[in-house]
């Protein structure tokens, strides 16, 4: 069906820009050749707006360019002083590289193949990830998030949500950790006992009042150092080779009792 379009609209390049990033191609290039507009050029402009050469794309024909651009599986964009960023019609996306910007929002609610998300120095104040269950690695440290809901996302092996402003923080779902970093937060209490895969654990600088990792039989080093700790649960654990127990309040028995449950494990206490 032929499209029909008022020249006042026509003219207008954010119509046209609207038409490449909803994937509208042929209907981009009908408006611009009607006004003789250089979309190569507007084209252009959105790739750098959000960091991707027009170069790395090739030779291919414009068409072919889009359209690869729309299947664009890794798309790096940090350190540019972004405020605004729209993935929502590169539903291909994998890996999703916009760390140290100004992004106060985030939605890859689309992008439901990603893998990778790096997005911390930001100023996000909250993230939706229940569309993006394949994600497997999640860096959002130093933003402003309130609450985080990985529920949804049981193949993260690695997440670093450190330095926010998180009280709460629910992993059990999240069986295939093997890397949790959630320190500097207002966290006041953390179940670990479905980790099982577990390897390496900073949790420290937080409001935590108890600890258990006895069930972390793959733990190698905890730092649970600067909390209101009064007892620690480590088990009879072979694996667990280093603790970071400064900045709490075991009593002196307690620590005797920490020591004993790992004879072979180099403990901090000051």
């Amino acid at each position: 069906m032929e499209f029909q379009v008022s020249k006042q609209t026509m003219e207008n390049k954010s119509q046209i820009k609207e038409f490449i990033i909803s994937g509208n191609i042929d209907l981009a290039i009908q408006v611009a050749a009607a006004v003789n507009f250089n979309i190569d050029e507007l084209f252009r402009e959105i790739l750098n707006s959000i960091c991707t050469p027009l170069l790395s794309l090739g030779s291919a024909s414009l068409r072919g360019k889009i359209e690869h651009w729309l299947d664009y599986r890794t798309l790096s964009c940090s350190s540019k002083s972004l405020t605004k960023l729209d993935v929502s019609s590169n539903t291909a996306l994998t890996n999703l590289y916009c760390y140290n910007n100004q992004l106060t929002n985030l939605d890859v609610s689309n992008n439901t193949a990603l893998t990778i998300l790096h997005c911390y120095y930001n100023q996000l104040t909250g993230l939706g990830l229940s569309s993006n269950t394949a994600l497997t690695e999640l860096y959002c440290y130093y933003n402003q998030l309130i609450t985080l809901d990985v529920s949804s996302n049981t193949a993260l092996t690695e997440l670093d949500c450190s330095y926010n402003q998180l009280t709460t923080l629910a992993v059990s779902s999240n069986t295939a950790l093997t890397e949790l970093d959630c320190s500097c937060n207002k966290l006041t209490a953390l179940d670990f006992s479905n980790n099982k895969a577990l390897k390496h654990l900073r949790c420290h600088d937080n409001q935590l009042t108890t600890l258990d990792v006895s069930n972390n039989t793959a733990l190698t080093q905890l730092w649970c150092n600067n909390n209101q700790l009064t007892t620690l649960k480590s088990g009879n654990n072979p694996n667990l080779k280093f603790i970071d127990c400064r900045g709490n309040y075991f009593t002196d028995l307690e620590k005797v009792k920490i020591q004993a449950q790992a004879p072979n494990c180099r403990i901090k206490w000051r």
